[in-house]
């Protein structure tokens, strides 16, 4: 053991060589295996790399034949939008006295100061006419379908003398097209404008709708208590009471009401845009009146401090298409809802794509109280209600003026007076009478039905623009007509020029006439003899109706130069001649 003891002092040394060589071995021994295994493993990557086929790798040419698939359905987009835009234009319809000025115009473009002034006076006209679309009720005669009085169209009559702008004038009328598209579903889903059963409707009222812009995404969220159906008990109310669903009453309702704010959807900026009253003393009329500079245009900025308003919610120049909101709130049957929404969403026979947004259902009334509901909505003679005419109209349809425009509590004001049908003169037989007050009646007991509820819907219509092809295609006729017209102006001017000169040509000047160095020109042709002197008769009396003698032709010769004339030789006048006597 002594002889180790200096051994065991140096074992830490010792066990760190030992270690240090098993080290190097072990790591000799894995790189060794792990080469023999890359190795091998390469070398089977190889082989199975040689079995491939050697063939060259296919479609080549599919970058390319993917951008032409790719142009292909561009193309194909195109097109669709280019049809949905001859679908539209095809229902873009003027009245009769203004559609040769828009066809000159051009969609969207500046109208004839005629044609504004003709719009003006016309617009009231083509009001009624969308209106009688929808087949609206005459509590006055007991014909229509749907409860919709005039006065609530969302729509602006021009006042005074000042025309509408152009851009004005293609508003107004855009809206009528819209507006005619939702009547036209409504009618057709009462069963079209021959339908006269009350128990074949499904709308019965139609208790407001406008039409407006905006923008997506900056509305306000809804209530989060908003339900789409909002059941409620009834409750009683007195006829003619306002209640939440408009003013007139409306009978036995839920205690909830399906209306919103359409600008939880659509945002702030564009229901100034949607037609019907404002809440200014004034009205629509008033603002619309506002909103012109002194010369009758839109005003600039400079002029007026109010927010710009947009009257459609999409409207990127980016995008074939614009979007304009709409809301409307009917009463109807809740069992046709999905028919009227099919019908307004995938009608063949509108134009306007509709893209619904938001709907709410409020049932109005209940079996146990709706029998003795009060129906003050109606508006028949002397009631008073918001939805039929006004007091005491005369039989034949015809409305009275109104106060005028811009109702401060929010309705549109009377249309202006204009020439309605005839009027009967004579009374009403007791058949008709009947037919009225029965028809009535309907009227009544539909809104009373359990089934009635008040829906309120808001969605968007697709407006699609015009394709650039076609616009730039109108511009160069357009301008190839002007050009031609100029033309034809020039060559005529040059025609006029050309005759008056030749004419100047011909004539003798103004100078050769009055020069009186050019008095003594040569005479006429056939005024070449030299002209006589006249021998004057002044202080001779001859007898009644004998004429003096004459001197006769040359008896007279120059002497001298100096013009002197002898007197005959023969003194004695010829005979039968009478001697004239001197005084």
């Amino acid at each position: 053991m002594d002889r180790l003891a200096p051994i065991l002092k140096q074992k830490f040394w010792i066990l760190l060589g030992v270690s240090l060589i098993t080290i190097l071995v072990g790591w000799w021994m894995s790189t060794a295996t792990l080469a023999t295994t890359i190795t091998a493993r390469l070398a089977d990557i190889d082989k199975a790399t040689k079995r491939l086929s050697p063939g060259e790798v296919p479609s080549k040419d599919y970058a390319e034949k993917l951008s032409l698939i790719n142009i292909e359905q561009e193309k194909q987009v195109d097109s669709a939008v280019d049809y949905l835009w001859t679908f539209q234009k095809s229902r873009m319809s003027w009245p009769a006295n203004l559609a040769k000025f828009a066809n000159a115009a051009g969609y969207r473009g500046e109208f004839d100061p005629l044609a504004r002034d003709l719009h003006r006076q016309s617009f009231p006209r083509a009001v009624k006419k969308t209106w009688q679309t929808i087949n609206p009720f005459d509590a006055e005669t007991g014909t229509g379908m749907v409860d919709f009085p005039l006065t609530k169209m969302p729509v602006r009559y021009w006042t005074g003398d000042i025309p509408p702008s152009s851009q004005e004038m293609w508003d107004a009328q855009e809206d009528l097209w819209l507006l005619e598209s939702i009547f036209e579903t409504i009618s057709h889903l009462n069963g079209g404008k021959q339908a006269t059963s009350r128990l074949d409707a499904s709308i019965h009222m139609l208790q407001s709708i406008k039409l407006m812009g905006g923008q997506r995404g900056t509305g306000a969220a809804p209530d989060a208590n908003a339900m789409s159906m909002m059941p409620g008990g009834p409750m009683a109310m007195m006829p003619g009471q306002t209640g939440p669903a408009g003013p007139g009453g409306s009978g036995a309702r839920g205690a909830e009401s399906a209306e919103f704010n359409p600008k939880d959807e659509f945002g702030e900026g564009g229901e100034a845009a949607a037609g019907g009253g404002g809440a200014s003393p004034g009205g629509p009329a008033m603002a619309a009146m506002m909103m012109r500079g002194a010369n009758g245009g839109p005003m600039d900025a400079a002029e007026s401090s109010e927010p710009t308003v947009r009257r459609y919610i999409d409207d990127e120049e980016s995008m074939p298409f614009r979007t304009r909101g709409f809301y409307m709130v009917v009463l109807m049957d809740h069992r046709k809802l999905p028919d009227f929404l099919t019908e307004l969403t995938s009608n063949p026979r509108s134009p306007w794509p509709i893209e619904i947004v938001r709907v709410q259902v409020a049932i109005r009334n209940d079996d146990s109280t709706s029998s003795g509901a009060a129906i003050g909505g109606l508006g028949f003679p002397g009631t008073g209600g918001s939805g039929g005419y006004p007091s005491g109209g005369p039989p034949g349809g015809g409305f009275a003026a109104g106060p005028g425009f811009g109702d401060p509590t929010g309705g549109n004001g009377p249309p202006p007076v204009f020439e309605e049908g005839t009027q009967r003169d004579d009374p009403l037989t007791n058949k008709e009478q009947m037919a009225i007050s029965a028809a009535r009646l309907a009227m009544q007991n539909a809104l009373q039905d359990p089934a009635v509820s008040t829906i309120a819907i808001s969605g968007l219509f697709t407006i699609y623009r015009q394709p650039e092809a076609e616009k730039k295609a109108f511009e160069e006729a357009q301008k190839a007509a002007a050009d031609s017209a100029a033309n034809q102006s020039t060559a005529a001017t040059e025609a006029a020029a050309a005759d008056a000169e030749a004419m100047s040509e011909e004539a003798p000047t103004e100078e050769a006439v009055t020069d009186p160095q050019n008095m003594e020109a040569a005479p006429a042709e056939g005024e070449a003899e030299e002209a006589k002197p006249a021998t004057s008769t002044e202080g001779i009396d001859t007898p009644d109706g004998i004429e003096p003698a004459q001197p006769a032709e040359n008896s007279t010769e120059e002497k001298g130069g100096q013009g002197a004339a002898e007197p005959s030789s023969d003194p004695k006048p010829s005979e039968g001649t009478p001697s004239p006597t001197t005084e």
